[in-house]
């Protein structure tokens, strides 16, 4: 523990240890508090080691959140053939169809990602959105998971806790529905365990096949870890995820520890 009072990972590990990746992965984000800083680390580890690596996103994200050299092609078939092109020049790719109005860059099908997952070792996708907030509850068209997707990451914010579902969670009338707190209720442990355990929680349907992790993020003091770690055992009463991470993904080492559940 540092003197600050900051968490410092001991020693450090890796995001694509910590995620135990195969050599190729096609792995899609859901929920809120940092997927596209995750998905920002975790490419650029990757990229760095070497690795052919696609970002994108099934709905809409901001542009500077795509990293790498960014490709926009309305036609998928079009964008198919600048993303393989891309990929003999540069490490690292992100792709999109096109910027709307309001600067969002819009994604691409959950078809073209399994597709692109054929020519890249690694393809990150984000498959919903959270509007900034650290957690989350999708409604009935999210997220969008591409079909050949082999580790969904459910990802949460440690700073949702002690705040009302209203200020917390994106979406909170779909989450008091699921937890039965009111929307004036703080977010407790088991509150956020309840959007992650849910059926039609954060990794509502993900493909049966994929592994599913776990990443609380933004943890920065003792008293935070100590949190995380709550909602980690509460977590570990049911057989839904292989185990947590918890860190602070714009951090250089932003795995601080990992817990194997079940």
């Amino acid at each position: 523990m540092a003197g600050n009072n900051r968490l410092t990972a001991q020693p450090p590990v890796s995001l694509a240890r910590a995620f135990e990746l195969a050599d190729r992965e096609l792995v899609s984000l859901a929920g809120g508090g940092g997927k596209s800083t995750i998905m920002h680390a975790l490419a650029t580890e990757l990229a760095v080691s070497g690795k052919r690596v696609i970002t994108t996103t099934t709905t809409r994200i901001l542009p500077w959140q795509a990293p790498g050299l960014l490709v926009i092609e309305e036609d998928e078939a079009d964008l198919f053939e600048k993303a393989v092109q891309a990929l003999a020049n540069r490490p690292l790719v992100s792709l999109g169809r096109k910027i709307e109005r309001g600067e969002k860059l819009t994604g691409i099908s959950p078809g073209l990602a399994d597709r692109v997952s054929s020519v890249a070792d690694y393809v990150i996708v984000e498959a919903d959105g959270a509007g900034c907030k650290p957690i989350k509850a999708p409604n009935a068209t999210e997220p969008v998971f591409p079909q050949l997707t082999s580790l969904v990451v459910a990802v949460i914010g440690i700073d949702c806790l002690g705040k009302t579902l209203s200020g917390a969670v994106f979406r909170p009338e779909i989450a008091s529905g699921l937890t039965g707190a009111g929307l004036d209720t703080p977010v407790t442990s088991g509150i956020a365990a309840t959007l992650l355990l849910h059926p039609q929680g954060i990794t509502k349907g993900s493909p049966p096949s994929a592994r599913r992790v776990v990443f609380i993020n933004k943890v920065e003091t003792p008293e935070e870890l100590v949190k995380a770690c709550e909602i980690a055992e509460l977590l570990s009463k049911q057989a839904v995820f292989s185990h947590v991470i918890i860190g602070k993904a714009r951090d250089p080492n932003p795995v601080l520890k990992v817990i194997t559940l079940g």
